[in-house]
Formats: C-alpha cells, sequence, structure tokens
C-alpha cells in the first residue's frame, strides 16, 4: 500500500534544511588564520609586473622572478623581505634597468613590509586575502643617454590566499594570486574586510614618479608560499 508523507512533515524537513545550511554558510571564523600561528615561510614567483598612472611615463616596470622570506607573528599576521630581480621598463624604443636605491645588485628591488590573512568579502564568504602594507620604497630607472627615472611605493596591495580549510603539506604550497583589474591602473582587490568583519577599508597601492603626485598603481603577480612546517593551514 502506498504511503504519503503529511504536508506538515515535508515543511518541517524543509525549514530544518534551510536552517542547517543558513548555520553552515555563517559558521565562519572572526577572521582567518593560519595554524600553527609561527609558520615561516619562502616563496617564488615568475614575472612580476607593476604599472600606475604616472609611472614612467604610463609604462610598466616588469621583473622577470622575485624570492621572498618571511613568517607569521601571530595567526593572522606576519612581516615579508621581497626581493624582485631582473626589473626593467621599456619607454618607446629605450630599456631601462631599474634598482632600488638600497640595493647593491642592478634591476634588483628589495621590498620589505607587513601582512595581515583577512576576508575579501562580507559574510557569509570564506575568500582569504593576504594584505602586504608595504614600506615606501624608491627605485630609479636608468639608461644610458637618457634621464633617469625615480619611482616611489606605498601603500597596501592584496592578493586571494588558496587553499583554505585544507591543510598543505610538505610538497605543496600556498598560492597567492595578485592581479591588476581590467578597466585601471590598480588592483583588482582594494577593499577588504576589517579584522573585525564589521566593515571594509581601503587596501591601496600607491606610487609617484620624479617626485610628483601619488597615484594609483597596480601589482600583478603570482606567489607560491612554502611554509618550513609539515602541516598548514589557513582556517576561514
Amino acid at each position: 500500500m502506498r504511503q504519503f508523507r503529511p504536508l506538515v512533515f515535508v515543511l518541517l524537513v524543509v525549514l530544518a534544511f534551510g536552517a542547517v545550511v543558513a548555520a553552515s554558510a555563517s559558521a565562519r571564523k572572526a577572521t582567518p588564520g593560519i595554524t600553527p600561528s609561527n609558520v615561516l615561510f619562502t616563496d617564488k614567483s615568475g614575472v612580476s609586473v607593476f604599472a600606475g598612472g604616472s609611472v614612467v611615463s604610463g609604462s610598466k616596470v616588469e621583473c622577470a622572478t622575485s624570492e621572498s622570506t618571511g613568517g607569521f607573528l601571530t595567526s593572522l599576521t606576519g612581516t615579508f623581505d621581497l626581493l624582485f630581480l631582473g626589473c626593467l621598463v621599456k619607454i618607446t624604443s629605450v630599456l631601462y634597468l631599474c634598482t632600488g636605491s638600497n640595493d647593491k645588485v642592478s634591476s634588483s628591488i628589495l621590498v620589505l613590509g607587513t601582512f595581515v590573512l583577512r576576508y575579501r568579502e562580507p559574510t557569509p564568504s570564506t575568500k582569504t586575502v593576504a594584505a602586504f602594507l608595504i614600506t615606501p620604497v624608491k627605485f630609479e630607472c636608468v639608461a644610458s643617454g637618457s634621464p633617469n627615472k625615480t619611482i616611489e611605493v606605498m601603500g597596501c596591495a592584496a592578493g586571494e590566499v588558496t587553499p583554505v580549510n585544507k591543510a598543505v603539506v610538505t610538497g605543496e604550497h600556498f598560492t597567492v594570486f595578485m592581479t591588476k583589474s581590467a578597466s585601471a591602473d590598480r588592483n583588482e582587490i582594494t577593499k577588504i574586510e576589517t579584522e573585525t568583519g564589521s566593515t571594509e577599508e581601503t587596501c591601496q597601492l600607491l606610487a609617484n614618479e620624479n617626485g610628483g603626485t601619488f597615484k594609483e598603481a597596480a601589482e600583478g603577480t603570482t606567489d607560491e608560499i612554502v611554509g618550513n612546517v609539515s602541516s598548514a593551514e589557513i582556517q576561514a
């Protein structure tokens, strides 16, 4: 004999399922953080591209590669030491080599600063970003027979980090994707959640050329970050 479930039972099941989904969607942590909280790391990237509305006459500074060391001081904050290598820019037909003001090796630029882990978007998203707070840095682009170009960079640059809520073990890495906006000389991510998650704050990279006005700028790169532990996880 065929049995029919009472309508009220079906409604209760639907409501219960909805409650479970809602609870799961809102179950993210107050702020993303890594465990263990004292991970040291090295990272490497391929080509890094730097651009800005006023930087070297609108041309792009390209660095062939970069390498970095750093570490977490807490579960969501840390420091970094990033060395760009093979940095140059082509203006019309002239090729300039760009070197940091404190660097000894031609076409290298050392960038120092701190970083934080934050959510990219409001609840319920668990997309996580690494936001790099850059100590102001100057570099000079030089070409024989042409006037030098001095560029200063400061501010904040953020990229989405993956994976989250998944352990990264020996032989694997976290990846930070930092991309330029398709429509403007700025990074795709310029707003991130505050530490409390109650509102958004600005994360904006700025640059000037030859001491001029600071304007929005962008950095595009993909970093592969390797921890010094057998297993680490960014929990969100």
